[in-house]
């Protein structure tokens, strides 16, 4: 199978009434399925569709996680389209979605039929009168074109970037870089056609795209899908989705395994079943050691196992995945291990070199760069060219963060952009907000962000820390500030200028939980007229 559109075909000739997905309501209701014929049937109506337009027109999928979008990606993939994922925007992101749309010129964009007027009526008002704006639902089927199927060096889709650390860019991944890839985390995950995936990832993020819509399809497994709203309000319901379907694998960053210990009850774990679960996967940058004691300290009564535990690592640029694996056994049954761990092995077919990364006269560390079938060719536009380089004949790319290799295993340190320099050393500001979070139980575990304002030489080190409803009115924060401020100092050497503390949501995030440090600066500069601030000291 050359492309992820020939397995399509393939599961729908051979297991066409198989299930691949399944879609769950807000209380965790099973309101829809799609079985492999549907899927392919479905699929190909909606590339009929499309084929009046030219081939490796840009398209755009403003669409929640459901069965239209299933149908709209892969009937994309079908035409020779090329799909452009984005969040289905509110209001007050209409003109973000507008600049992708003229980033990469886009012909058409396909949503629900509520939205069609607004984002109609937002082209417009943003110069763009002719990317047409169609309801998914109102697709007129047509004769074919002639766009033949795609090869593996053609364009699949655009994976905007999160923009976590800058402005978002289109990555560019082609057939042959999603076939590359899937190969890769089913070597890894172990995943076969009894594989049962649970996600809540957003669809249009690389993890919920490429790893919960593609692999389950690439395996001939099968998928229960949620909304992320779903789980962010309800995180029970991923659980009990893990037990219900007795699926084997799920996961997602750090904040999501958090956010489970925090927001979901002792009591109401009684009759959950977590024994199935043998692969739940962590892709934070660094992997919080703290954050996966919590958890299966949690849940060890509802049979989940630390060793379950898979510690990877990867982004768009790499289509999703670079390395990964278990958590060691010695980890799970001895003392809890350092804060900052590994991120598994790196695959075979991924090569990986470091380069050195200074500031003037002092070393920062080593940038992890990656080459391989997976690494896509690079960014819509030819925009930051600057981040690829050829080397022994293989193109590499700049992942931006620092590391090492520690026995085989990869360890990320974080994000170069996010380092911060206090006196002529390297800080990175996860250290300080594990720290941070550690001094009260009342603080918000996951919900502390640090960050350097000024110039280089002369930065000052913030922090805010958000904090539990129940308890916001009944602190005295001159006392946790000063608190906090010594045992940042001892634990660190760092000094805090200003100590925000906040209600619960003011920290901005990307879909998948990762903090927008370069939005948060900008937020900080007029905090003091937010609502959101408790108090700042």
């Amino acid at each position: 199978m050359s492309t992820i559109v020939d397995i399509l075909r393939q599961r729908a000739e051979r297991t066409p009434e198989r299930i691949a997905y399944r879609f769950l309501g807000e209380q965790g209701e099973e309101t829809s399925t799609l079985t492999y014929a549907q899927l392919a049937l479905r699929s190909q109506a909606v590339a009929d569709a499309l084929s009046r337009f030219a081939p490796r027109s840009r398209v755009l999928l403003a669409l929640p996680t459901s069965p239209e979008f299933c149908h709209v990606f892969f009937g994309c993939l079908l035409a020779g389209a090329v799909a452009v994922p984005v969040a289905v925007p509110t209001v007050h992101r209409m003109q973000a979605l507008m600049a992708i749309a003229r980033e990469c010129d886009a012909a058409c964009l396909l949503t629900l039929g509520a939205l069609v007027q607004p984002l109609r009526a937002a082209a417009a008002e943003a110069g763009l009168p002719g990317m047409e704006v169609l309801d998914v639902h109102g697709l007129r089927e047509r004769a074919p074109g002639a766009a033949g199927l795609p090869q593996p060096d053609d364009l699949a889709f655009l994976q905007f970037t999160s923009g976590s650390t800058g402005s978002p860019k289109g990555v560019m991944v082609t057939h042959g870089n999603i076939m590359a890839n899937e190969r890769m985390i089913r070597e890894a995950f172990g995943h076969t056609s009894e594989t049962r995936v649970v996600g809540w990832v957003p669809l249009y993020h690389d993890q919920g795209l490429i790893g919960n819509l593609i692999q389950p399809l690439y395996v001939g497994a099968e998928c229960i899908l949620m909304a992320p709203l779903t789980f962010l309000l309800r995180p029970l319901v991923w659980l009990r989705a893990m037990s219900t379907y007795a699926a084997s694998t799920s996961g997602g960053p750090n904040f999501c395994y958090d956010h489970c210990v925090e927001k979901i009850p002792e009591q109401a774990s009684t009759g959950l079943d977590l024994s199935s679960w043998r692969v739940a996967f962590n892709g934070a940058e660094p992997i919080s050691a703290g954050t996966l004691r919590r958890f299966s300290d949690r849940f060890a009564p509802q049979g989940f196992a630390p060793r379950s535990f898979f510690l990877c690592y990867g982004m768009a640029e790499a289509s999703l995945y670079v390395s990964g694996g278990h958590l060691q056994d010695q980890w799970a049954a001895g003392p809890a291990p350092a804060e900052a761990i590994d991120s598994g092995t790196v695959h075979p077919e991924i090569s990986v070199v470091f380069r050195p990364v200074r500031a003037g006269a002092l070393a920062l560390g080593q940038e992890i760069c990656v080459a391989g079938p997976n690494v896509t060719p690079g960014y819509w536009g030819g925009r930051a060219a600057e981040s690829f380089f050829v080397q022994d004949g293989k193109t590499y790319f700049r992942t931006g963060d620092t590391g090492h290799l520690h026995g085989g295993r990869l360890v990320v340190s974080g994000r170069i952009k996010e380092m911060m320099i206090v006196r002529g050393r390297k800080v990175y500001p996860y250290d300080i907000e594990r720290t941070v979070t550690g001094a009260h139980d009342a603080f918000v575990v996951g919900g502390c962000a640090v960050v350097a304002l000024g110039a280089q030489e002369r930065q000052d080190v913030v922090a805010v820390q958000e904090v539990e409803r129940t308890a916001r009115h009944s602190l005295d924060y001159a006392a946790l500030a000063g608190a906090v401020r010594k045992s940042v100092v001892r634990q660190h050497d760092v000094q805090i200028k200003r100590i925000f503390f906040a209600k619960p949501g003011f920290i901005p995030k990307t879909s998948s939980g990762k903090i927008r440090r370069t939005l948060l600066a900008r937020q900080l500069q007029d905090a003091g007229h937010d609502p959101k601030i408790i108090a700042t000291l």
